[in-house]
């Protein structure tokens, strides 16, 4: 479930330092000095942060794992053939400065998957004039998950521990679809479906659905769409059960 998960929206609180650049626009480096930079007030770097929300666009770092003509980005670069890779469109939903002092700011980011934290601390310093890059990251949270409800390395073993979550809950986020046992049949089985308007779910948004029979058994995942002169079409994404485990039907109250 992972390409699903990564989708989620992410929380990350970011230490950006002010007054000099990056060729990784990370810590890692190497570090240029910011000719004539004059550190930001707090009243400018607030200015500039709420400009930085909604939908921008954004150019990822030179150093990354963005396909450029077929190559990771990063491996252009270090073969001494660095090239820009293309803007794209990312979404921050929200901006917290939680700390500046007065050549580094602490800052909490909620944004879109695929936005680089990097890209925003370097962006961040060419706005305001004096450069910045990405001193230090972690990341808080993803979709409905904390940070604080994570688990430790050395209690990954432990099978009890309350931070482990079932399947289903971890996609309680995702729209149900439910369907009838013959048509779930037809799911399982690989086939793509027309859903009619009496079924339940055939007035569900597009997108990823969990699928679930009348015996409320989780089936798996599926792309729902609309298709003009067609209608609601249900097509298989990926299946947690085999066709044959399907249960026999509960009709709904």
């Amino acid at each position: 479930m992972i390409e699903l998960y990564q989708e989620f929206p992410k929380v990350y609180e970011a230490t950006i330092r002010f007054g000099a650049t990056s060729q990784t626009d990370d810590s890692e480096g190497p570090i240029l000095p910011y000719r004539d930079a004059i550190f930001p007030t707090r009243e400018l770097l607030l200015e500039k942060l709420n400009e930085m929300v909604g939908v921008i666009s954004q150019v990822p770092p030179i150093y990354s794992a963005v396909r450029i003509e077929g190559q990771r980005a990063y491996r252009l670069a270090r073969s001494g053939k660095p090239k820009v890779p293309k803007s794209k469109n990312i979404t921050v939903h929200q901006v917290n400065l939680l700390s500046h002092d007065t050549s580094s700011a602490k800052v909490r980011w909620e944004v879109s998957s695929g936005t680089y934290i990097r890209s925003l601390a370097r962006d961040l310093g060419e706005s305001l004039g004096c450069g910045a890059y990405l001193e230090d990251l972690i990341r808080t949270s993803i979709g409905p998950w904390s940070i604080k409800e994570a688990l430790n390395l050395e209690d990954l073993p432990n099978l009890e521990h309350p931070s482990w979550i079932s399947l289903e809950m971890s996609l309680d986020q995702i729209p149900k679809l439910t369907l009838e046992q013959s048509r779930c049949k037809e799911v399982l089985g690989g086939k793509v479906i027309l859903l009619n308007p009496t079924e339940k779910g055939g007035q569900s948004p597009t997108g990823k659905h969990l699928l679930k029979s009348f015996s409320d058994q989780v089936l798996g995942l599926v792309e729902v769409s609309c298709k003009q002169d067609q209608g609601v079409v249900v097509t298989p994404w990926k299946m947690f059960l085999h066709v044959g485990q399907l249960q026999s039907q509960s009709l709904p109250t």
